[in-house]
């Protein structure tokens, strides 16, 4: 019977060279795997604390610099990291970018002469109701630059700031943009008697942020599980409605403060449904799209669609807010009226004012 003992005796010691190297193999793979665990570890705290840090530091966008700069600096104290801030970076009054840099010591790593290994981080945060631009100061807003923007139909009033960050196409006649009309690719205007009198500018891409179904739902002060029509003479929206599927309104008015949050479509579909007072002021918020096909409506507040198309197909609708979507369905109504109004800023969570984007 071969023995261990027999079996290394019978190689020579050849048996006990491949079982050394082995081992070295063996050794070199923990000390890479506890190395990496721990410039895993070191990363990940760093950027836990980057994103509190810019988080934090964004609600005084609004003030100074200064202000901002110290609770950035604050946030690093409390976690022990502020000799790691690289730079600190704004954009105007409505963005604030950290950059942090720790040199981590791998003890394994240093067998070989590799003294220290830098972990970088970035985090940014914007602040959307800022003064200065964001996307809730327009009127209509699309966000998908490889989409073109069509307005087909006629005699249409835009009152307020477009912003389009693909091309625009007016084909339609009689349309009039009375404030500034800003696209980031190229405008095409074949169409008669399109007026800008407050001119068209070449602008620069902005992000659009999604929306959280799990908060929203957290919040929800009635849930739908399934499609949902609302089909009552009046239709009373107070604080959050969430239905999980499409959300239908077909009935003849709209009335209260809140929002409309749906999974699904958003479909405003019934002829002279409108907002019973001044105000009244609710929010849709789609997952998918929204479709305005009937007309002789009114509406006030904010439509928001991140991921989906905004449809505007009916005629002579008066809208009230802000339209903001990942694309537009071309513009195919007539006569309609939108005028922006920033009430509906009242409707936003403190959550969702501020973002990490990338």
């Amino acid at each position: 019977m071969l023995t261990m003992k027999n079996f290394f005796k019978s190689q020579d010691g050849g048996a006990m060279v491949l079982f050394t190297l082995f081992l070295m193999v063996l050794l070199c793979m923990a000390g890479l795997v506890l190395d990496s665990g721990l410039l895993y570890v070191t990363k990940s705290h760093l950027q836990k604390t980057a994103n509190a840090a810019v988080l934090s530091g964004a609600q005084e966008l609004n003030s100074n610099n200064n202000e901002v700069e110290t609770i950035v600096n604050y946030i690093l104290l409390e976690h022990r990291e502020l000799g790691s801030l690289d730079k600190l970076e704004f954009l105007e009054d409505r963005k604030v970018t950290i950059y942090l840099t720790k040199e981590v010591i791998p003890p394994f790593r240093r067998l070989f002469g590799i003294e220290k290994v830098p972990v970088s981080v970035k985090a940014s945060a914007v602040l959307m109701g800022s003064t200065n631009s964001s996307i809730f100061d327009y009127l209509i807003f699309s966000e998908d630059p490889n989409k073109t923007f069509y307005v087909s139909g006629s005699k249409n009033k835009f009152n307020g700031k477009v912003h389009i960050n693909g091309s625009s196409e007016i084909s339609g006649s009689d349309n009039k943009f009375n404030d500034i009309y800003e696209y980031v690719k190229k405008i095409k205007v074949s169409g008669g008697n399109n007026k800008f009198p407050m001119g068209k500018e070449k602008s620069v891409y902005m992000d659009i942020l999604d929306l959280s179904k799990d908060e929203y739902k957290a919040k929800a002060t009635i849930i739908y599980n399934g499609k949902k029509t609302f089909s009552k003479s009046n239709t009373k929206v107070d604080g959050i409605i969430y239905v999980d599927g499409d959300a239908i309104f077909s009935g003849g008015h709209i009335s209260g403060e809140g929002t409309v949050f749906a999974t699904g479509d958003i479909i405003l579909s019934g002829s002279n449904l409108k907002y019973k007072s001044e105000n009244d002021l609710v929010a849709f918020y789609s997952l998918k799209d929204i479709e305005i096909p009937g007309s002789d409506g009114e509406f006030h507040g904010l439509f928001y669609a991140p991921n989906g198309n905004i449809k505007l197909n009916g005629s002579k609708n008066i809208i009230k807010g802000s339209l903001i979507g990942k694309e537009f369905e071309s513009i195919s109504g007539s006569e309609l009226n939108l005028v922006y109004d920033g009430r509906y800023k009242e409707t936003l969570s403190e959550d969702f004012k501020i973002k990490l984007v990338k």
